[in-house]
């Protein structure tokens, strides 16, 4: 699984990453996943907010919570915390390695698959 504790808020919470908190930040930005991992470098004071909340909302909900911030106190704890600090840079890190481990290859999707799959999955069967 791929999460980092982090402290903020003045507590200690877990901030999580998979394909909700991506697709929820895309959905967010209404743009697509390419043009989220640029706004992390041309504009992280919109991006990194999103990432933040999307990641601890995520943690939160996935153990039968209910997250006690939106994304205006994450922004505001941001704030307070500034956003070039070790942690944040760490957060980054962790976020754009999990984009690519654990992550299956073409080869593991259709292997199992029929033919009539492999076709859809990547338009000329094997």
């Amino acid at each position: 699984m791929n999460h980092i504790d982090i402290k903020i808020g003045g507590e200690k919470r877990t901030l999580r990453f998979g394909i909700k908190v991506i697709g929820d930040c895309i959905k967010h930005e209404n743009n697509d996943p390419q043009a989220f991992m640029v706004s992390l470098v041309k504009n992280p004071f919109a991006s990194l907010p999103l990432l933040f909340y999307y990641g601890l909302k995520y943690h939160v909900e996935d153990n039968g919570g209910t997250p006690d911030f939106d994304l205006f106190k994450v922004i505001e704890w941001l704030e307070e915390e500034g956003l070039q600090t070790e942690q944040t840079d760490e957060v980054t890190r962790r976020f754009m390695r999990s984009l690519y481990e654990n992550v299956p290859t073409i080869k593991e999707l259709i292997d199992g698959q029929d033919e009539e799959v492999k076709k859809n999955l990547i338009g000329t069967g094997t």
